[in-house]
């Protein structure tokens, strides 16, 4: 979990079968456990959340995508990314990691 989150540490041959959508990626509830030892806050998916899907202004109707977009408007945050899809969005506050 942490090699995704700092993706430099990734060797090519890692991030290109990572990034290969013939590849499943599993998530081990150990990664999960791992990460709740870090000082971070969950942001409940609520039926606001997911109705707050369908107003979200996205170039694309990627539902992971819309999801993250949805949370940040419905809770007020900023999302932090590197994705282009949302660098142009007025629904909710994004920083680029440029």
């Amino acid at each position: 979990m942490k090699l995704l989150l700092e993706p430099k540490r990734l060797s090519r041959r890692v991030a290109k079968a990572l990034g290969d959508p013939r590849n499943e990626l599993w998530l081990s509830p150990v990664s999960a456990w791992a990460m709740a030892l870090a000082p971070l806050h969950e942001a409940p998916l609520t039926h606001e959340v997911a109705l707050a899907t369908q107003a979200v202004q996205l170039p694309h109707r990627d539902p992971a995508d819309r999801f993250l977009a949805a949370t940040a408007k419905v809770y007020g945050l900023s999302l932090v990314t590197a994705d282009e899809n949302f660098a142009r969005s007025k629904d909710f506050s994004v920083v680029m990691n440029r």
